[in-house]
């Protein structure tokens, strides 16, 4: 059985040149994600659990298909 150490360091780094590398990756996949998401059937009011997708960048893309949260 192989495991992770969740304290790891970051495999790739965590370098200026890494962290714009995952933001021109994410602008990319964008319209992939966002079309996966909508055939999956995410859409207005729904909500939506993201675990461990990355910086950050597909839950935000989730939120938008979701829109804002009623808190009553």
């Amino acid at each position: 059985m192989t495991t992770t150490n969740p304290t790891a360091p970051y495999a790739l780094g965590s370098t200026d040149a890494e962290h714009e590398r995952l933001i021109w990756q994410a602008a990319r996949l964008a319209p992939l994600t966002e079309r996966l998401f909508r055939e999956a059937g995410i859409g207005p009011g729904q909500r939506i659990l993201d675990i461990g997708s990355g910086v950050g960048d597909v839950a935000m893309l989730a939120a938008k298909l979701v829109g804002p949260s009623e808190m009553s």
